[in-house]
């Protein structure tokens, strides 16, 4: 699924400022990428907004302003945020307005996928349920597993898909972006990482892939280029540490509410 966003929406878009020499934004490309994916695996829902057009999707930048609302709430007075959402002005209206949109957007979606699921249950012979891999079917089935054994745990209902949908795309949509375009740039800056990371993929990944005498169709591009998968991307060894060494000098999460009072060592070793 998300090979073939890559393949079928990420690279054609790449390719197409490529030929005509024009800039990107590369941080808006990878989030609308991630937006994307989340979406078609949560969701089971594609909204495009990685096409080649770049279309404005009222819902993701209505996400990406309630984000902004609640992480102004961490340094704002708690009485002045509440002051604005009382009378709906700044960005607490901003806020009160993006849930809208992004509840238009969302239910709609979770409707089409349930309705998906109850006729994917309800349409087997002999009562045999075989439903289709996505986080949405594997969330519902390991929640009510985990429920049955706890009355404490509410009711699955639409409104509770949808806060779970926004926890997740909040968690892995800006910081997946962010993450990525912090290590383009310093990819940009260090042309010598760059050139060892691409001849370690020209080398590793050719050469293992030519010694496991295997051709995946979903591997090749028709721009001569190699789609690899996570298990071929073990033997980057350098690819990995450059991500992490990015990771590293720029957190994706920058705020951390969780610090020790002080300094603690435990088995002689500091823990700060």
């Amino acid at each position: 699924m998300v090979v073939a966003k890559i393949e079928k929406g990420l690279l054609p878009l790449l390719e197409n400022y490529a030929n005509r020499a024009s800039q990107i934004d590369l941080q808006d490309i990878f989030q609308r990428f991630t937006f994307d994916c989340f979406c078609r695996l949560f969701l089971d829902h594609d909204p495009g907004s990685l096409s080649l057009e770049l279309p404005y999707i009222r819902a993701q930048y209505a996400f990406s302003d309630g984000e902004k609302a609640i992480l102004r709430r961490h340094w704002l007075p708690e009485t002045c945020w509440k002051l604005q959402k009382w009378f709906g002005i700044g960005k607490e209206g901003k806020l009160t307005e993006a849930w809208d949109e992004v509840d238009q957007f969302i239910y709609p979606c979770i409707e089409k996928k349930l309705e998906k699921l109850t006729a994917s249950s309800t349409n087997k012979p002999d009562g045999i349920v075989q439903l289709e891999i996505s986080i949405l079917n594997s969330f519902i089935q390991a929640y009510k597993s985990t429920s049955l054994s706890s009355k404490s745990y509410p009711k699955i209902t639409k409104t509770f898909i949808r806060d779970a949908f926004l926890s997740l795309l909040a968690a892995g949509k800006d910081t997946i972006s962010t993450s990525l375009s912090w290590f383009f740039f310093l990819l940009a800056k260090n042309p010598l990482a760059k050139e060892k990371i691409l001849h370690e993929i020209q080398t590793k990944i050719s050469c293992w892939k030519h010694d496991q005498k295997e051709e995946d169709h979903h591997c090749h591009h028709p721009w001569n280029l190699v789609i690899f998968s996570l298990r071929d991307a073990e033997h980057l060894v350098y690819l990995h540490a450059a991500l992490c060494e990015t990771r590293r000098l720029h957190s994706p999460v920058a705020l951390n509410h969780k610090a020790p009072r002080k300094s603690r060592c435990s088995s002689q070793r500091c823990i700060y």
